[in-house]
């Protein structure tokens, strides 16, 4: 058991957090549980000494405690993951949604210039006409009224008729 190449003093962080290297921790702290527990003759018959049994002992605590850590630290990794997935989903939506509420205010935006090009149009169109008309007319403080059947409204006042 071991890694299966050398490695700098600078990487070794790195290759701690590698799944390889915590598989082969996990199998290896397995491998030597269930020796202590199944087989605790053999192993003591091995060691020299109850002090390297005793310092055995201490290292398989001492990884299977950080192998509880690593443990541990990868379900709150895996947590905070998922919730920043969450809220990156919630992000994207939030910005799908202002798209298409600036898609719709830029129609709208495009459909008033469109009016009020219109409207602009109209307004000329009826300052000329106002103009036409008021060019034809002067107004020189004379009124003048057109009087239908001027003849004949003569022949009545000489007749005196109402």
């Amino acid at each position: 058991m071991g890694c299966r190449r050398d490695l700098h003093q600078d990487h070794l962080q790195e290759h701690y957090l590698t799944a390889q290297h915590q598989e082969c921790v996990t199998k290896c702290t397995i491998l030597c549980l269930e020796k202590l527990h199944v087989e605790p003759k053999v192993i003591s018959t091995l060691l020299d000494n109850d002090e390297e049994y005793s310092q055995v002992i201490e290292s398989v605590n001492l990884l299977a405690e950080g192998l509880s850590a690593l443990n541990d630290d990868n379900a709150r990794i895996h947590n905070s993951q998922i919730q920043i997935q969450n809220s990156i989903l919630e992000r994207q939506n939030q910005i799908d949604q202002l798209k298409h509420s600036i898609d719709e205010s830029v129609k709208f935006s495009h459909a008033t210039q469109i009016n009020n090009r219109v409207l602009e149009t109209d307004i000329e169109s009826i300052k000329e006409k106002i103009s036409d008309l008021s060019g034809s007319t002067t107004y020189d403080g004379n009124f003048i009224w057109k009087i239908t059947d001027v003849a004949q409204k003569i022949n009545d006042s000489i007749s005196e008729k109402q």
